[in-house]
């Protein structure tokens, strides 16, 4: 298979070194002989894809079910010791906790250090990596608590984020374990995020609401840095970190706050009996800016993720667009968080991504329903509308995209870049 003279982004790179990298380890093929079987040498994208192989065979990453237990572990080991200290009454004491949680955090980046000595598939490794990822969730939850109890109570979310921060810019870079990295990127973007909207609420009065809108603007941001070939893989954690932000503050916001399909309800005087009532002018210019968030960052994955240039002359990508635009259009930013996660999983052969996002859909569903205070059959009509809908949808999209798929299957990328 050659290359084609169209411009690919660097996601064909990834895809197509991905699938050769899983057979470079025969003892009969190089990396060259490789990517000779599939380009030419004379191609200037043979460099880039030798380097793109090269770079990712060098890596070794720790196997999902580990990485898993390792976190459920050190959360239940790590959650049953600080209570028995707190029962003790030894956490009464601010200082004597930021000391202790310190002390405890480098011993276990100094176990952590060593293990890079070790053999990775011995089980030593294993049982001293397990000990110092507990001993670095420790330390940090005890440096929380201590920083909860310095400040004056007015404070505490002050405090607790500050001191987030401060143990996440400490060990991000010294501790490139995925799951703790991505733990201390949710806690301190969570906690940031708690710390703005009391101290907006008490310094300017302004609305609980407006804090969702600026979160929603760390959507695109996050979006870029994962996808982005030129930002580094250690960052990864911290964009899907932010983007588990923005999807628990959209459900949070359409579920206390009315941000969401309700607003558009309350346009029509006959829907003004199943809304919680008026709605602040505030309200609709917050979903505007977290609707058009969430649309525009699908649509750049879905175009980005094409591959190749002229996305829009393919039926699946034109497809794609238009029902992103409608279901933004219904206000539920959450849905669309959803499917832009999924898609995002996809792109990115990450399939624990997007199972996250199929968990993440039906939720926002249920939410998105209920948050119109609605009565029990009001609610069993508009699930009913929805189920039509997008069985008529489905039903006509396969007969407009999918009647002729020489025109999209043949010479031209779908989404994702395969040919």
């Amino acid at each position: 298979m050659s290359v084609s003279s169209k411009r690919q982004t660097p996601l064909v790179h990834w895809r197509r070194a991905s699938r050769m990298s899983e057979s470079i380890s025969a003892p009969q093929g190089s990396i060259g002989s490789l990517l000779a079987s599939v380009t030419q040498r004379e191609d200037a994208e043979y460099e880039k894809l030798l380097e793109v192989a090269t770079r990712r065979i060098a890596v070794k990453t720790c196997p999902l079910y580990l990485r898993v237990l390792i976190g459920v572990g050190a959360t239940v080991v790590g959650a049953l010791l600080i209570g028995m200290w707190s029962r003790n009454g030894m956490l009464s004491h601010p200082f004597p906790v930021l000391i202790l949680g310190s002390i405890i955090l480098a011993a276990a980046l100094y176990l952590y250090r060593k293990t890079q000595d070790l053999e990775q598939s011995g089980l030593s490794y294993a049982i001293t990596q397990q000990l110092s990822f507990v001993g670095v969730f420790k330390g940090k939850l005890l440096l929380v608590i201590g920083a909860n109890g310095v400040l004056p109570y007015h404070y505490e979310e002050l405090a607790v984020f500050l001191a987030t921060l401060a143990f996440t810019l400490a060990t991000y870079w010294l501790w490139d374990v995925y799951v703790d990295r991505f733990v201390s990127s949710f806690a301190t973007i969570a906690t940031g995020i708690i710390a703005c909207e009391e101290l907006m609420r008490d310094a300017y009065g302004v609305g609980t609401y407006w804090v969702a809108a600026f979160v929603h603007l760390l959507l695109p941001l996050a979006v870029w840095a994962f996808l982005s070939p030129r930002v580094n893989q250690k960052y990864h954690p911290m964009a899907i970190a932010a983007v588990c932000n923005v999807g628990w503050v959209s459900i949070l916001g359409m579920f206390s706050n009315a941000i969401g399909p309700t607003n558009w309800l309350t346009c029509f005087r006959w829907a003004a009996d199943i809304t919680t009532g008026f709605v602040p002018v505030g309200f609709y210019v917050v979903s505007l800016i977290c609707m058009f968030c969430s649309i525009g960052s699908l649509i750049w994955v879905i175009l980005w993720g094409y591959g190749r240039e002229n996305p829009l002359k393919n039926n699946y990508v034109r497809v794609a667009v238009v029902v992103s635009l409608a279901l933004g259009m219904t206000g539920i930013t959450s849905c669309v968080i959803a499917i832009l996660v999924i898609v995002i999983g996809y792109v990115a052969h990450d399939r624990l991504i997007s199972i996250v996002g199929m968990m993440y859909l039906p939720i926002s569903l249920f939410i998105a329903t209920h948050s119109l205070s609605a009565g029990l059959m009001l609610n069993g009509f508009v699930l009913i509308g929805m189920s039509g809908v997008m069985l008529a949808g489905y039903f006509a999209l396969k007969r407009w995209c999918f009647a002729d798929d020489a025109e999209n299957a043949v010479g031209q990328t779908r989404i994702g870049g395969e040919v």
